[in-house]
């Protein structure tokens, strides 16, 4: 029970004809009184309520209104004044009846084992990612990947395919030697994004910055931790590699959407016209981007690249043999309306130095036709001592030699010579060495990951 009624006090009823509003602090019961604390400095004096908005006298009984649907709810406690023993519904704020008290109602929390981070002992990962600092450098880095591309932030026509092997490439060296020989294959790693203890394709990074609440209990299902139903980075344009068109969804409608696609390809095949937008997902898919073929769109993005430098068009190829479709819109405009790029799309601003000076380290020893520029030069170095073991040593020493010698340079300007302690610094000092040979490098035991 409570206070009121372990210390029961007598109550007086306000005067009548005294003018002040009747300001509910207590009710009278068998024996006693119950105390509403608070509830006093809360009252102001209209009985503006659910019970009793028509009037604006107060209401006959003594009770306070948050007590008075109780007991109408409860005839045998309206009855004779007294608190039942139990209460078979419950009465809300509004005066609604329930089944069940609030806290029966509410969901029980799920137990489960959170993710840990790596880099931090016995702290959840990615707590970084709740952060707005966190927010604010990626939206610097999806900046910086529009404006070297020649696009503005806000330009959403066509699709901007990235994959990770041309994440850290210069877009015009990449038009400059791109061919259909060379496109990234279907199912080429896509670009990813790391920041801090986390990392993640560029696309879903995408989605929680912009698209999530921000909040602890969505970090644990966008990390897939728990007995949540699984949320995916779903393109709109059905393109793979396009870091632009994405939404937040429940995997299932992701994969509802395929339906689209394929309708938007069997259109376009029989010569039909394609609609810009599918009529049955929200958001809708977009079915003129997912009507064109990555070659394409490959470009349609230098074209956009060359618009934006003032440079000569590319000339697209002509139609591929055996292309699945009647026409090649390797140019802009196209046949799809939706797909066009104004003057106001576009922007010719430097990248930023971090970016462009970021040295290109492309492997001359592949002979597959596919352009790709490695992120790191102790990847590189990696690709070079494991994957062409039939080069000869001397060689490939002077590969990571001069490859060495343009990182520290890199380092030494950009990031204040990098840190002095850091493993990749070390062989960086090493290769400088006149002693240095291949024996060195293999000493390193360089693997992948």
């Amino acid at each position: 029970m409570g206070p009121g009624l372990q210390n029961p006090r007598p109550t007086s009823a306000p005067a009548s004809g005294s003018g002040r509003p009747f300001t509910p602090t207590s009710a009278p019961i068998a024996g006693g009184t119950i105390d509403f604390p608070g509830l006093a400095s809360l009252y102001d004096g209209t009985w503006q309520t659910p019970l009793h908005a028509a009037n604006s006298s107060p209401p006959t009984s003594p009770w306070p209104w948050r007590m008075e649907p109780y007991l109408q709810g409860n005839s045998a406690a309206a009855s004779n004044g007294s608190l039942p023993d139990h209460q078979s519904t419950w009465v809300d704020r509004s005066g609604l009846q329930q089944a069940t008290a609030p806290e029966e109602r509410r969901p029980a929390l799920p137990q489960y084992e959170p993710r840990m981070s790596k880099t931090v002992p016995g702290q959840p990962r990615a707590l970084d990612w709740l952060t707005e600092e966190g927010k604010v450098r990626f939206t610097e880095v999806e900046d910086a990947i529009h404006s070297q591309w020649g696009r503005s932030n806000h330009y959403r026509s066509t699709c901007l395919l990235l994959c990770e092997d041309w994440r850290h490439s210069d877009p015009l060296d990449l038009m400059a030697l791109f061919s259909p020989d060379n496109m990234p294959p279907v199912g080429s790693p896509r670009a990813k994004y790391s920041y801090k203890d986390h990392g993640v394709a560029f696309t879903r990074a995408k989605v929680w910055f912009e698209s999530v609440n921000r909040t602890a209990g969505n970090l644990d299902v966008y990390l897939n931790t728990g007995p949540f139903k699984p949320m995916d980075a779903s393109h709109l344009c059905h393109q793979e590699h396009c870091i632009i068109h994405v939404v937040y969804e429940p995997a299932h409608i992701n994969h509802d959407r395929s339906q689209c696609c394929s309708r938007a390809k069997f259109l376009r095949s029989e010569g039909k016209d394609v609609p810009e937008l599918c009529s049955i997902h929200v958001p809708p898919c977009l079915m003129q981007n997912a009507a064109t073929t990555a070659l394409e769109i490959h470009y349609q993005q230098f074209t956009v690249l060359s618009m934006a430098n003032d440079l000569p068009l590319p000339v697209p190829p002509t139609k591929p043999f055996r292309y699945p479709y009647p026409t090649f819109e390797g140019r802009l405009p196209c046949r799809f309306p939706s797909l066009i790029v104004g003057p106001a799309d576009l922007v010719n601003k430097p990248t930023s130095e971090k970016i462009t000076q970021r040295p290109t380290l492309r492997c001359d020893f592949c002979t597959q036709d596919v352009l790709r520029n490695f992120a790191t030069i102790h990847g590189f170095w990696c690709h070079i001592v494991n994957k062409h073991q039939g080069v000869e040593n001397d060689v490939r020493l002077a590969v990571v030699r001069e490859s060495a010698s343009r990182w520290r340079r890199y380092w030494e300007i950009y990031s204040g010579g990098g840190k002095r302690a850091n493993s990749t610094s070390l062989k960086l000092e090493q290769t400088t060495h006149e002693g240095f040979c291949w024996s060195d490098v293999l000493a390193w035991s360089l693997r992948w990951g």
